[in-house]
């Protein structure tokens, strides 16, 4: 195994701290892989921090033209380490994963030494509140009435990635977007990642454009890395629905190229708009409950 073949992909955006934590573990290692920090048109300076702190460090800090989100983001890194180092791999790590150990990468690097179809291979995170969920460490590609119906605020997901203590290598659909190493020339056959998506839905249509190219995906479950996802204050109306408008783009997008039902698609509009009714309704109730103080 020659860790000179990978390169390590950490999209910032606003999050320089972060960062700087994430890739200051990495760089312990001392292992001979290749670090390139993208920073997606940050509005904190982020850029110009991370070029001074990493000047003296074997790490390449380069930043967007715009911030096109996390798939147009984390391609640019691809591009630049499958050109100026010419890697056969690449891992996606996001700013608020650590990971504990070489080891860790190491091995999932092996995984896809050893298997010719598998394209992309993860581990299992652990939470900011050290639990081990496997329905955050990957899941199914859902069929289009799973998928409309899972949109709905009232839908409890139910995980159906099967785990258990003797079986550590996992077929799955989708290993989670926060991180994972996937082979370059898999991404050069599905015309790497989709741009279409600003954010949201990414694994899902990553895993199904690879099942159609014939790659598989493999969950690791004995490997573990930190995920310190950090869980967003109680929304207000205006960012709540905001939030909810950028994701149904998404949702938009990934269901017509996966789905191609015109029916379908309606019924997705109909469930958001749904929805929305609900939860104006339901802020409403919380404003008048505290006394008109939330906007």
């Amino acid at each position: 195994m020659n860790l000179n073949e990978l390169a390590l992909v950490v999209l910032n955006y606003n999050s320089y701290a972060m960062t700087i934590k994430c890739v200051d573990q990495l760089l312990s290692f001392s292992a001979g892989f290749h670090i390139v920090i993208v920073d997606n048109m940050s509005t904190d300076e982020s850029y110009n921090k991370l070029v001074e702190y990493y000047d003296t460090f074997n790490v390449d800090v380069i930043e967007t033209n715009y911030n096109g989100g996390y798939s147009a983001g984390n391609n640019v890194g691809i591009h630049f380490a499958e050109k100026k180092y010419s890697v056969k791999y690449v891992a996606i790590v996001n700013p608020d994963v650590i990971i504990p150990s070489l080891n860790v990468i190491k091995e999932l690097v092996v995984t896809l030494e050893n298997d010719d179809r598998c394209a992309i291979t993860g581990g299992s995170p652990i939470d900011r509140e050290g639990v081990i969920n496997p329905e955050h460490a990957a899941w199914k590609i859902p069929s289009m009435y799973e998928f409309i119906i899972s949109k709905s605020i009232f839908y409890r997901k139910k995980n159906k990635t099967k785990t258990s203590n003797t079986c550590r290598n996992i077929q799955v659909d989708c290993v989670a977007g926060c991180f994972f190493i996937i082979k370059i020339e898999a991404l050069r056959a599905i015309n790497y990642m989709d741009e279409d998506l600003f954010m949201y839905d990414e694994e899902i249509l990553l895993g199904f454009k690879l099942k159609n190219k014939g790659y598989t995906e493999i969950l690791r479950t004995d490997l573990l890395y930190y995920h310190n996802h950090i869980p967003a204050n109680s929304p207000t109306i205006k960012n709540y629905i905001g939030k909810r408008k950028i994701r149904f783009r998404s949702d938009v997008v990934l269901f017509k190229k996966v789905y191609s039902s015109k029916w379908g698609l309606l019924f997705l509009l109909f469930n958001e708009y749904l929805n929305r009714f609900v939860l104006f309704f339901w802020f409403l109730f919380k404003w008048i409950r505290q006394g008109g103080k939330q906007k």
